[in-house]
């Protein structure tokens, strides 16, 4: 680009910047609206880059204004009659624009294409004014019914071409002949439009020259070629008489359109086809097509995959995984899952193309159902891509109660967790350390945005966080539900009578989207405040510097409305930047710019199309410190080398010439990932893998309106030494018609699973939780036994297996109750010697969410029997999830701890044998959640047990409607003597309406005061739904959603909630440990649940997570990479031991229909192994506590011997405690009878087996 001479420092905007302090605010707003938009610059030669000065203007607030027609010039409507609509549906897709310096005068030129309308190119003339210079420019381009467009220099000479897809016809190569005028290319290379779409170019032969990747829609839908009765089943199959469903087959001409979908081998319907993608290799000028794309695009095995025929949308060529290579994201819509592919770097260097391999199941755990468009952003600045795709879930719950959405077509079974599910709703990924990704786009606030087309990431209001823009908008809302039944009920085919059908349902004419990044990756809808109000329909949106202030302005094609032109009215300073590249790739494309010396370290890639059917100028801005004049921009250059320019200031444009540039070398950051050599935790090879029981059960045939599946919630595991020989084995829960686990250890150290009759025989019902201890020279295993599957209350609800010393095995159990059974938690609370039990109560089978029975059974010497004193303070309890024992107040009495479901954590203190609920008195009851998991640890080091409870998280559904608690109503409410429930949230105006769709209500036969459509129920809150059975009916209420630390201030207990990292996905299990022995007690989260309702987006963001305590309360989250625990299915129950007699903490965690895995830890810290024995009665002394007193008179936390906690678990009971920097001089026990003693710490002794004495010297 020449330069360009213009005097701009002694302009009016500089000269009163200079005095601006002497003006009010309110003064200076109006007169510099006028002077802001300088287009003219005064450039500064440094040689390898130059630079020019920009003002910031002075306007009221951050964000865009919408310029006139008149002002602009630009008239450009994309109008679309309804007898084009009646002719091809795929229309109603839009077009887009292209933006960049055609003639390179320095200002940024606007393309616009149309489908029935002519294209038109504006010629920009500074100051926001445009010229028609279409015809003169040679791109008139009638006739072709245009859809994407982008300006590339495809043949590096400097000068921008522009390329043009189109539905029909030809997709045209124009050439840019220097001046502004183009030529058709007539051997471009470019074949016939399918119903092209989105364009995206990089280089990823090597060879400089941009190569073009193409989406392919489809030309025209079926149902727009066929009649509905041409496209009847016996039309399109071919059923041969008695064939069972796999041989059958498609008939022609309808095998080009279709693909048939079988689940477990059975034909399961059929499904329409799209257009396959197509690439092209650039080859100096032209194009080359790829054939034969199987040896090119390869599956996540490495196997021959190829370009499929799906529902192409977007596409955008991006470094995910900072290689520096060019991966590729596809956007598709309907069913056809977007395709991630990843760049393997080994194009040959003759011209082919490198292979793409499809990013793993790992790396993505789910995307969106249909996908429209995509952009890549580092949202937390923390140095990795993030991705951003929009689907189109509306942001209006009331809309979104009167649209059908398409479901997945297979249901996602359990154990299935390669399956890679698609949802209705936009897709945030935040990429982690290892190139795998958490979809968090409930947690950040973007999971709804309307029916989403275009989507950019730009720092508006330039803070250094990169905000959301979002296009969106339809001609006819045809999800409308009403519209669909008057369809049926006119007895006329949606499909065919499509045209009759738009007039039934209103426009879907809706908001486009500004989302300002948080920086806490969290997002706010701030789109009225920064200029966008209309209401319209807006397809393609490009970005770019219209009046060259440095900041980017936002230019948006809609239809049947003038394009909508938005200039950037932040004042915030910037740098902005542009690449001058080497020829051919003039323009840099995938370069990297970062930007250091703002405060916070920020980065562009310099891309080409990629925009939904749209095309941006190169320009990047980037947020500034105002107060450094020493900022640094750094850009990786494509070809691998790096330039660095200093004394970089604020509001400066810089242009940076790569011809000219000195290099470094090339960024040590720009690898793939950063290895850790020493992880926490090393996953132990299995001898064959230990897998979780799991059976489908129908819940939802039995209550249709679960929020989710009862029958998957386990299993639990344990540590317990059943075999007597001084080693723990391992034990994890089975689901019905499974057997009990258990594994232990050959003299080599290897598990294996010993035959253990009767503990391994079939179960009848689900096993809960595990828990154990030794009594009276046997070892006692009780099992929980839930009866839900089963059917009936009469069966046990707990197994008890009594090992002797000589290997005999007696079985025992405790007859069930109707409430079926949960947690299991053991402690002496009589004071007898012998520990008691508490069994908590689930649910109810067929009556969820009413509260279900709890009940504590005394053990009199061995035999249990039903406690009438404190049973009926726990009957109708809640639905219990979780249950601890634990001494809060000191006194020497274990207090019992339990967690539930739709209610709070609950506390009754142990006043002599006698539970009181104190609940409410510490400061619990004003926490209602959906809690899992319960244990207790010393965290702040003072020797009062605090709490860590798992909830659901804040990355699901039920995150959007939580302005107020969420409710769930419940009763008889269709007359059938049933328990009915309906799930609800508070509207804006506090009334409270249902979360489900009225037809779903129909469907059970629900009678809801007879609404007369899916309009009038979503407009009615729930008490004019239900009439007068409103006032029948109860409710619970959740109110946190947050995984949760109570911190034990002696007479209340202070919330806290778990790092942002913790409340990505669901929780199950919660444990505490100190995991690198530095003397503070750690947290482990168990996470991810998918036993979800249909269409229900699943919690699958989590891996295991380790959360580090500082011993004040406070802690940090590992990445994966750093803790060495990935878990990708839905962990439930875990259990710490230090199985190898190493001192440092290993963990199990168990996964529902998953595989069992144990971590050893490889901690370089060792602990203090501690093991206490108990009397005959109590062995293990449950229900005491250590800790370590060190040399200054301080004290580590108190950890107690528990019998059960976490979720259904157990940990060992021999204790490791960490050390860190102390100096520990000796061991505090205090006994379970409140007895207390210290043992000294002999030198180099790290292994302690401290016995109890029933001395009454003890502790004086």
């Amino acid at each position: 680009m020449p330069p360009i001479q213009f005097i701009q420092n002694n302009s009016c905007c500089t000269s009163l910047f200079i005095i601006r302090s002497i003006f009010v605010y309110v003064f200076l707003a109006g007169l510099f609206a006028g002077c802001s938009r300088h287009s003219e610059l005064e450039w500064i030669d440094e040689g390898h880059y130059r630079w020019a000065e920009v003002t910031p203007g002075y306007f009221g607030s951050d964000g865009f204004r919408q310029l006139k027609p008149s002002k602009t010039n630009i008239r450009f409507n994309n109008y679309l009659e309804i007898d084009d609509i009646a002719k091809n549906r795929h229309y109603l897709n839009g077009s887009g624009v292209a933006a960049g310096d055609i003639n390179g005068n320095g200002l940024v030129d606007l393309y616009f294409t149309g489908l029935t309308e002519t294209n038109r190119l504006y010629k920009n003339l500074g100051g926001m004014k445009f010229k028609d210079i279409t015809e003169e420019a040679g791109v008139l381009h009638k006739g072709y019914y245009s859809t994407g467009a982008v300006f590339a220099d495809v043949n590096g000479n400097g000068h921008l071409d522009l390329i043009v897809t189109a539905m029909h016809g030809d997709n045209v190569l124009y050439l840019n002949d220097g001046t502004g005028k183009f030529k058709k290319s007539e051997n471009s290379g470019l074949g016939p439009a399918k119903g092209s779409m989105t364009m995206a170019l990089a280089d990823i032969t090597g060879n400089g020259f941009p190569d073009l990747y193409i989406t392919n829609y489809k030309e025209r839908s079926v149902k727009d070629m066929f009649t509905t009765r041409e496209l009847e089943w016996g039309n399109i199959l071919n059923e041969p008489l008695g064939s069972p469903y796999d041989e059958y087959t498609l008939v022609p001409p309808f095998d080009r359109h279709y693909m048939l979908v079988r689940h477990h081998g059975a034909l399961a319907g059929v499904s329409e086809l799209g257009e396959s993608d197509e690439l092209y290799l650039n080859r100096g000028g032209y194009f080359e097509k790829v054939t034969g794309t199987k040896a090119f695009f390869l599956d996540e095995n490495g196997e021959p995959f190829g370009l499929q025929p799906d529902w192409g949308l977007t596409a955008k060529f991006q470094d995910i995984n900072n290689n520096g290579l060019q991966d590729l994201y596809v956007c598709n819509d309907f069913h056809t899952p977007d395709r991630i592919w990843i760049n393997q770097g080994d194009a040959p260097g003759d011209g082919s193309p490198p292979t793409f391999k499809a990013a793993s199941w790992e790396a993505f755990r789910n995307l969106s159902f249909s996908c429209m468009s995509v952009d890549f952003s580092d949202i937390n600045r923390n140095g990795y891509i993030d991705i951003f795709a929009t689907e189109m879930l509306d942001p209006d719950h009331e809309r979104r109660l009167r649209q059908a959405f398409s479901d997945e077509y297979l249901p996602v079974e359990p154990g299935q967790i390669e399956r890679r599910p698609l949802y209705n709703r936009n897709s945030l990924y935040l990429q982690r350390e290892d190139m795998t990704f958490a979809e968090i786009s409930y947690l950040a606030g973007v999971e709804a945005t309307g029916w989403s087309w275009a989507t950019r990431f730009m720092d508006v209001n330039l803070d250094g966080y990169e905000d959301l823009i979002i296009n969106t908008g339809y001609l006819y809302d045809i999800l409308d539900i009403d519209g669909q039944i008057a369809m049926i009920q006119n007895r006329r085919n949606m499909d065919e009578h499509f045209v009759e059908f738009t007039g039934l349902v209103d426009p879907l004419y809706q908001q486009n989207k500004i989302l300002r990044n948080n920086g806490d990756l969290t997002f706010s809808d701030v789109s009225t405040e920064w200029g966008f109000r209309d209401l319209d329909v807006s397809h393609g949106m490009a970005f770019a510097d219209l009046n060259n202030n440095g900041t980017l302005d936002i230019i948006i094609n809609r239809m049947n409305r003038e394009a909508a032109i938005f200039e950037n009215r932040t004042r915030a300073p910037r740098i902005a930047v542009r690449l001058i590249g080497e020829k051919p790739n003039t323009a840099a494309i995938g370069a990297r710019i970062e930007l250091y010396g703002a405060g916070i370290h920020q980065q562009k890639e310099i891309t080409s199309g990629g925009d939904y059917l749209s095309g941006s100028d190169s320009k990047v801005t980037f947020a500034a410190n105002p107060d450094n004049t020493n900022h640094e921009i750094h850009v990786n250059w494509p070809d691998g080398r790096r330039s660095v320019i200093a004394s970089v200031k604020a509001n400066r444009i810089y242009e940076i010439f790569q011809e000219k540039s000195a290099f470094t070398e090339g960024d040590p950051a720009h690898s793939a990932g950063v290895q850790i050599v020493n992880p926490l935790f090393r996953e132990v090879e299995m001898h064959g893998k230990i897998l979780h029981h799991e059976t489908l059960f129908p819940d939802f045939e039995i209550q249709p309106f679960l929020p989710f599946k009862l029958s998957q919630a386990g299993p639990g595991v344990a540590w317990l030494d059943i075999t007597g020989n001084g080693n723990d084995e391992l034990l994890m829960a089975s689901g019905r018609g499974g057997q009990l686990a258990i594994l232990t250890r050959d003299r080599d150290g290897n598990f294996f699973s010993p035959n253990v009759e009767p503990l391994t025989k079939t179960a009848r019902g689900d096993q809960t939780a595990i828990i154990g201890w030794k009594e009276d020279g046997k070892n006692r295993l009780l099992v929980g036994s839930a009866n839900y599957e089963q059917g009936r209350p009469d069966v046990a609800s707990v197994y008890i297996f009594n090992l002797h010393r000589d290997g005999t095995v007696v079985k025992d159990s405790i007859r069930g109750v109707f409430s079926s059974t949960g947690p299991l938690a053991a402690a002496d609370i009589t004071g007898n010697g012998y520990l008691d039990l508490f069994i908590g109560g689930h649910f109810k089978p067929g009556q969820y969410p009413v509260d279900a029975d709890s009940r504590l059974m005394l053990n009199e010497t061995g035999t249990f029997r039903f406690d009438a004193k404190n049973s009926p303070v726990l009957s109708g309890v809640g639905l219990v999830t979780g249950a601890v024992f634990s001494d809060f107040n000191g006194n020497g009495n274990p207090d019992l701890l339990i967690s539930t479901e739709w209610g709070p954590l609950r506390l009754f203190e142990n006043r002599d044998g006698k539970f009181v609920d104190i609940t409410a008195l510490m400061g619990l009851d004003s926490r209602t959640g959906w809690w899992k998991g319960v244990a207790t640890g010393d965290f702040t080091n003072n020797g009062l047990p605090d709490i860590v409870a798992a909830n659901i998280g804040i990355n699901t559904p039920w995150q959007s409607e939580y302005r107020n608690p969420l409710r769930l109503y419940y009763g008889d409410l269709d007359g059938f003597g049933t328990v009915d429930m309906i799930e609800a949230y508070s509207g804006a105006d506090g009334a409270y309406r249902p979360r489900r769709r009225l037809y779903k209500f129909q469907e059970q036969q629900m009678n809801l005061n007879r609404m007369g459509s899916h309009r009038e129920f979503a407009q009615s809150t729930l008490r004019e739904i239900l009439g007068s059975r409103y006032e029948q009916t109860t409710y619970k209420e959740i109110n946190t959603l947050e995984h949760m630390v109570f911190l034990n201030r002696g007479d209340h207990f202070e919330a806290i909630s778990l790092p942002i990292e913790a409340q990505i996905s669901a929780g199950f299990h919660v444990g505490v440990a100190d995991l690198n022995n530095d003397g503070n007690e750690d947290i482990f989260l168990s996470q991810n649940f998918f036993a979800v309702r249909e269409n229900q987006p699943r919690m699958d963001a989590g891996r295991g997570l380790v959360l580090l305590g500082d011993g004040e309360g406070n802690f940090t989250a590992m990445s994966g990479t750093d803790s060495g625990i990935k878990i990708y299915g839905e962990q439930r129950g875990a259990a710490f031991a230090d199985f190898n007699g190493d001192g440092k903490t290993d963990l199990a965690v168990s996964q529902n229909a998953g595989i069992l895995t144990v971590f050893q830890n490889m901690s370089a810290n060792r602990g203090i192994r501690i093991t206490l024995q108990g009397p005959p009665s109590n062995e293990n002394a449950v229900g005491s506590a250590i800790r370590l007193i060190y040399d200054n008179g301080t004290a580590g936390p108190r950890r107690e011997i528990q019998s059960g906690s976490g979720f259904w678990s157990q940990n060992s009971y021999t204790q490791v405690l960490g050390v860190g920097e102390h100096i520990a001089v000796s061991i505090e026990v205090r006994w379970f009878d409140g007895k207390t003693e210290e043992i000294s710490i002999e030198q180099d002794k790290m292994d302690y087996t401290i016995f109890y004495s029933d001395s009454e010297n003890i502790g004086q």
